[in-house]
Parts: C-alpha cells; structure tokens; sequence
C-alpha cells in the first residue's frame, strides 16, 4: 500500500500489470508465464497443500481470487485518497469490522464432480 501511496502522488512510476505480460512475444513471455505460474502456485500454497481434488480447487479458486483483486488494485485504488489507504488495505487484509464480515457458507450446486 505504501508503493501505490507513492504512485498516487506521483512520487514512484506505476508498475506493469497481468495484461502486460500477455502482450509479451516469444522467450520472454513463456518465461513470465512460467513465473505467473510459480506465483499462483505460491499463492494457492497459502491455504495449504496436498488433499482431495475438490481442497486443491478450493485453494485454486480463492489464490485466483486473491489474485485478480491484487491486479486490478490499481484500477480502482484512485479512488480513494492517499490517506483512506491504511483503512483498504485493513479490509484486503480481511481486518473488516465485524458488522461488515460475512460469515459466508458452501452452497450445494448439484454439479459435485468426484474426487479424482
């Protein structure tokens, strides 16, 4: 959050995002794709690892979560001032006051597949 503070006044340069590294060519993109990989893997390593298929798609789905909001930050963040980010980054970093918390539960789809 420090670094986007300082993108926001312009003090630092904006980094490059997920989107740059598709219009890549060649070497140098499958070599940043490999590392977008070991990245998400890392990142879905965060709740744990081994299990069924379904915990392995579990974890998958919330690193791409946590993921996709990391990316698109910096579409959003101006729109808060400078000084409400300690407030955002308590709440990406799930320190939300408790009457904004959602306990949240499964919901049966009916599209189960089988652990494999």
């Amino acid at each position: 959050m420090a670094r986007l503070a300082s993108i926001h006044r312009g003090e630092e340069k904006a980094f490059a995002i997920l989107s740059d590294l598709r219009a890549m060519e060649g070497d140098l993109r499958t070599r940043l794709m490999q590392r977008w990989q070991q990245i998400f893997r890392k990142t879905r390593a965060l709740w744990g690892e081994g299990g069924t298929r379904a915990e392995t798609d579990l974890r998958g789905g919330r690193a791409h979560v946590l993921l996709e909001n990391t990316f698109w930050l910096p579409a959003w963040i101006t729109r808060y001032e400078v000084d409400e980010y300690p407030r955002v980054e308590s709440a990406a970093d799930g320190r939300v006051p408790p009457r904004h918390r959602h306990a949240g539960r499964c919901v049966e789809t009916g599209n189960a597949r089988p652990d494999a």
